[in-house]
């Protein structure tokens, strides 16, 4: 009985010792869920703020694009004035040369 004692013993310190692994091998798996857990969070508050920042420059992009079309819409207008006005000038030195012509004529 008392090798059945000391087997059971044996047993006994061996299952302890089991035990005692898994509970260490628990400890570490929890320990890194953990830090799995903080990294997650980190990740969704990065992509969080990553989001934000993104519908922050698609809004900026909007208004540049609309920026650019009232100012090309702008500029168009613009070059026709600008046409029209190059127009009357050169009609006008036509007119004026015709007159200097006019005047030579009639001294």
């Amino acid at each position: 009985t008392k090798a059945r004692l000391e087997a059971s013993e044996a047993k006994l310190l061996a299952a302890n010792n089991a035990h005692e692994d898994t509970l260490e091998k628990l400890k570490e798996a929890e320990s890194s869920n953990e830090a799995l857990q903080r990294r997650l969070e980190e990740s969704q508050t990065a992509l969080s703020n990553s989001k934000e920042v993104s519908s922050d420059l698609e809004h900026k992009l909007q208004i540049s694009e609309e920026t650019l079309t009232s100012t090309k819409e702008e500029n168009a207008v613009l070059l026709q004035r600008l046409e029209a006005n190059e127009q009357k000038l050169s009609d006008a030195n036509e007119a004026s040369a015709e007159l200097a012509r006019k005047l030579e004529a009639t001294e």
